[in-house]
């Protein structure tokens, strides 16, 4: 589909594709290169999608047919899965993506319909290198066993599976490990606000900056301060600041961490970013790991023993 000339008046699916790169301990101001930008214009029209907008932190695109559209999203998806394990340098690279649906107004090429912009408020709650779609998406779609729908934060948004033939890789792959004492979930509450995390959720960012998976207000915080991995069935917390971060273990042992340091949450604390709990005036982030084990012994809870008195 070529970009339309005029006004027109559509209905069908609206892509829009959010990303996101960390090279080192800077979120990159443009994720995408002016070649792969191209490559993924060229994604879009070859699906027989129309190209509204790309720069290099999103790309747009509306795509008549539902199922054309999502074999785009796909595409999009599993190419920056092999920019992500293809070179070492991108493997901070992600994308999250919504699929909306309705009634458009493209005017030479423009986008005019209000409806559109909620999608970028969903994609705060769409977890990286996931997909999420509307109900009303849904809708017209109708039946696909290979969608394998999942809730999201958003009452209106469910998770697709960003691939055809795999659903939950990284999860699969956790659960052939020998090791049966993982922790699955993940909670972290800041402001008294939790958040669930999975697996497939990391890396989760924390910092300062806006574009953070989790935005602590700190004046001890770099604005991306630390970094939330999933290795061997556990989570992992990097530190990637100037500061340092202080992180309450389950034990209640407090343990200051430098850049490149990392350490394995399990049971419940919190992480301080650059400063001690007790000299800490800004955010702290509590953590809680739930544990999910695939044998029959041992707590199949986790360790929920209460944070240290001192917090």
């Amino acid at each position: 589909m070529q970009t339309a000339t005029g006004k027109n008046n559509l209905r069908g699916t609206i892509l829009l594709s959010m990303f996101s790169d960390t090279r080192g301990a800077e979120i990159a101001d443009a994720p995408l290169n002016h070649t792969e930008r191209h490559q993924f214009a060229g994604l879009i029209d070859r699906q027989g999608g129309m190209l509204l907008e790309s720069d290099g932190r999103r790309i747009l695109g509306f795509f008549p047919q539902t199922t054309a559209a999502l074999a785009a999203a796909r595409q999009l998806h599993q190419s920056i899965e092999q920019l992500r394990t293809g070179k070492g340098e991108r493997s901070g690279l992600m994308v999250k993506s919504a699929l909306g649906f309705g009634d458009v107004v493209i005017d030479n090429g423009r986008l005019s319909s209000d409806w559109v912009y909620k999608q970028i408020s969903w994609l705060t709650q769409i977890p990286a290198l996931a997909i999420g779609a509307s109900q009303v998406w849904l809708g017209q779609h109708g039946n696909d066993d290979s969608l394998h729908l999942r809730p999201t934060a958003v009452a209106q948004v469910v998770l697709l599976n960003a691939t055809e033939s795999q659903d939950e890789t990284r999860l699969a792959s956790v659960l052939n490990l020998a090791n049966t004492g993982m922790f699955m979930e993940l909670t972290l509450r800041v402001r008294g606000i939790p958040t669930q995390f999975r697996t497939s959720d990391c890396p989760i960012l924390i910092g300062r900056d806006s574009a953070a998976t989790v935005n602590v207000h700190s004046d001890t915080a770099s604005r991306l301060h630390g970094r939330i991995d999933f290795e061997h069935g556990k989570f992992m917390y990097v530190d990637l600041s100037r500061n340092g971060s202080y992180v309450l273990t389950a034990s209640g042992e407090e343990l200051r961490l430098k850049k490149g340091e990392n350490i394995a949450l399990a049971g419940e604390g919190a992480i301080s970013c650059g400063a001690t709990l007790s000299d800490q005036t800004g955010d702290v982030v509590r953590y809680h790991c739930k544990s999910s084990r695939l044998s029959l012994a041992g707590n199949r809870q986790g360790d929920t023993r209460p944070l240290s008195p001192r917090n």
